[in-house]
């Protein structure tokens, strides 16, 4: 990760700003909050206001302490400055029955996952966030994070290519028109809006503007709230 990573190790065995050229963004993946159907709160105003008056008894699940599914929420609760109980799975599919099954309260992950067990009722929808987030057609009924009244929970995730920083122009820019070409074929884009995935695209100076900017935010909120991930040999 070129953003985060940063924040989260106090070694890197690569330079996160200066080995990396970019190229495209290619997607970016929504992310949803949701909520156990049992819980005593049905939108997001309302589990905010029961964590304030229960304080440390909602329990909100994640796929790692270092995955944006930690992150995210640790940055919600220092906007709404409540606190829940984090409970660390290993991966989305840990996380997710979790949820399913009563054991935790809260999950965060991405609309495509989320939203086949919304529309089967095994869990609540709360919102969908991003400051550009939109509403999913297929779960039409989960507000985004604004409509909720949290537009400052801007948490979102992406899939773009970046090569070594010593690649030609002439070779980025013609990875750039492939990858831009690819997106705007109605096979592909179909096929990623079926998984809930929606196509950006957009020219390397939109990708370098895209992580500057969300280094500027996120890597002083990652130290701020002091996450630090294990570091493998």
């Amino acid at each position: 990760n070129l953003i985060n990573n940063i924040a989260l190790f106090d070694k890197l065995p690569y330079d996160p700003i200066n080995d990396f050229a970019p190229v495209a963004r290619l997607v970016a993946l929504p992310l949803m909050i949701s909520a156990n159907p049992k819980a005593p709160f049905k939108t997001l105003p309302e589990l905010v206001e029961y964590v304030r008056k229960n304080p440390d008894k909602v329990t909100r699940a994640s796929a790692g302490v270092a995955n944006i599914t930690n992150i995210g929420l640790l940055y919600f609760e220092d906007i709404a400055k409540i606190k829940m109980w984090h409970v660390p799975y290993a991966g989305d599919a840990a996380a997710m029955q979790a949820l399913i099954s009563g054991e935790v309260d809260i999950y965060t992950t991405t609309v495509a996952l989320m939203r086949q067990h919304v529309q089967a009722g095994r869990v609540r929808g709360l919102a969908i966030l991003g400051k550009d987030a939109v509403r999913d057609s297929e779960v039409p009924d989960v507000p985004t994070v604004t409509e909720a009244g949290f537009p400052e929970f801007d948490v979102d995730s992406w899939y773009w290519i970046v090569v070594p920083a010593k690649t030609p122009q002439a070779a980025i820019a013609e990875l750039n028109k492939a990858a831009n070409d690819a997106l705007k074929t109605p096979e592909v884009a179909a096929q990623l809006s079926k998984f809930g995935v929606v196509p950006t695209g957009g020219t390397p100076q939109d990708l370098q503007k895209l992580i500057d900017d969300n280094r500027a935010r996120w890597v002083p909120a990652i130290r701020k709230l002091n996450i630090k991930a294990e570091q493998q040999p």
